[in-house]
């Protein structure tokens, strides 16, 4: 009976150890393999019409605040190029150069600058 058990945990866990790897594995090429046309995993946008000029005045009232930084603002561009020869930018923006505060700002996977933006181009 023990011999029985033991083989039948056994083969369950060898099952286990199957999934787990093709979901991993799965996972890996899904995130981090780059591929011609990357996947669209951004849900659908749901804006009615009665929200739509809410919307628009917060995003006027954000830019305004956001182009009076960035105009007070120092631009330095640092660039690497990746193990795989991909060119990655990033810009530092300074202000007050006393100040230990930092935001770190990253764009989301498969987007580009556009995507996280300060209004540089």
């Amino acid at each position: 009976m023990k011999k029985k058990l033991l083989i039948v945990l056994t083969v369950i866990v060898l099952v286990l150890l199957v999934v787990l790897t093709g979901i991993g594995n799965y996972m890996v090429n899904f995130a981090i393999v780059r591929t011609e046309t990357p996947p669209d995993v951004a849900p659908q946008s749901i804006v009615t019409d009665d929200n739509v000029s809410e919307i628009e005045l917060n995003r006027a009232v954000v830019n305004e605040q956001k182009q009076a930084w960035i105009s007070s603002a120092t631009v330095e561009r640092k660039e690497i190029v990746s193990d795989d020869g991909l060119t990655l930018v990033a810009e530092v923006y300074r202000t007050a150069l006393e100040s230990h505060r930092w935001l770190l700002g990253v764009h989301g996977y498969t987007s580009q600058k556009g995507g996280f933006s300060l209004g540089i181009t």
